[in-house]
């Protein structure tokens, strides 16, 4: 999760068990105490961080990106083209 700079804070949210293969990560950010967060683009959490902050912002989103290609991966390499499981993800 990045660190807050300023009154900011990002945490990165990953898509449910459901949506997993459906919906990309999102950032969220947290506006001083309020438990009410907003989603934000990964460019915006960068531009908002320091720059010593980017490449492991960049790799948390990218690993979140990697797990979900190696779902989609097990899920076509373990159900054939006419399976329910692939249809709401547009794997037919």
């Amino acid at each position: 999760m990045a660190k807050p700079t300023g009154r900011s804070r990002y945490a990165l949210v990953v898509p449910g068990r459901t949506d997993s293969l459906v919906a990309p990560p999102t950032w969220a950010r947290q506006i001083g105490r309020s438990a009410d967060g907003q989603a934000v683009t990964l460019a915006m959490v960068l531009e908002d961080q320091p720059a010593s902050r980017h490449e492991d912002l960049i790799g948390e989103h990218l690993e979140v990106l990697e797990q979900m290609i190696g779902l989609a991966d097990a899920v076509m390499a373990a159900t054939s083209l006419e399976a329910p499981e692939r249809r709401p993800v547009g794997f037919n």
